[in-house]
């Protein structure tokens, strides 16, 4: 039996991230697990039906998807457990916490991300590096403040360091990571607010890669507005 094709994208509830959520996963003792678990939200998160938010996923579906071991798996799924972020209805079902089919959430891309049933760009994750957390931290960042029609996250460093907590000196190392993994697009234009800056947006590779700064999301001088894009994704 074949298994069944996977979405363009899917629904991630964002409130928490909103609610400046990020800032509270920190690298620390338990920074493996930390990484494990929002690699294994991502990846829980494909699995989720989407008008429930539940869905049946197995240890053998998330190691093959993560690559990682079942004791980071488990230590992961502890993590997202006491976070509150998901909550284990039973051993292999899973339901995302808050999880709304018409509000606060925002888009993930799914099928461009995967090479059979593995999410490519975990392969090179090693666990033991702080700019990993920092890079996953982000790239959820990016989800939840995506501007739809623009297809683009157009964040300060210092909204960054407010809303992920992330001391600017590693945001750089971070983007540079999502970039190298495939998962993030920078561009660049313009400021309009400085004549010698420049404005960057982050756009999610494999979400509506069709629009971008080239057809759409442009000021009428052709620069990024340097200021927080509305969240179309996300309704409050």
């Amino acid at each position: 039996m074949s298994k069944p094709r996977k979405p363009e994208w899917i629904r991630l509830p964002t409130a928490w991230i909103e609610a400046r959520g990020l800032r509270v996963i920190r690298w620390n003792e338990r920074g493996a697990d930390n990484v494990a678990g929002l690699m294994l939200l991502i990846a829980i998160a494909h699995r989720m039906d989407q008008t429930t938010g539940s869905g049946r996923v197995t240890y053998d579906d998330l190691q093959a998807a993560t690559g990682l071991s079942r004791t980071l798996i488990s230590g992961g799924l502890q993590m997202l457990t006491d976070a509150e972020l998901v909550d284990r209805v039973s051993k292999s079902v899973i339901s995302l916490a808050a999880f709304e089919p018409n509000a606060n959430y925002a888009k993930l891309p799914v099928k461009k991300l995967y090479d059979g049933e593995e999410v490519v760009a975990f392969r090179d994750f090693t666990l033991r590096n702080r700019a990993e957390l920092d890079a996953l931290k982000l790239y959820l960042l990016f989800a939840s403040r995506r501007d739809r029609s623009a297809n683009v996250a157009n964040l300060s460093y210092d909204k960054i360091e407010t809303y992920a907590g992330l001391d600017r000196t590693r945001i750089k190392r971070a983007i540079d990571l999502l970039v190298v993994r495939n998962l993030v697009r920078v561009d660049q234009r313009p400021s309009r607010v400085s004549e010698l800056g420049m404005s960057h947006g982050y756009r999610l590779t494999g979400l509506d890669d069709y629009v971008h700064a080239g057809t759409r999301g442009r000021s009428e001088d052709g620069a990024f507005l340097d200021q927080d894009f509305a969240l179309a994704d996300t309704v409050f």
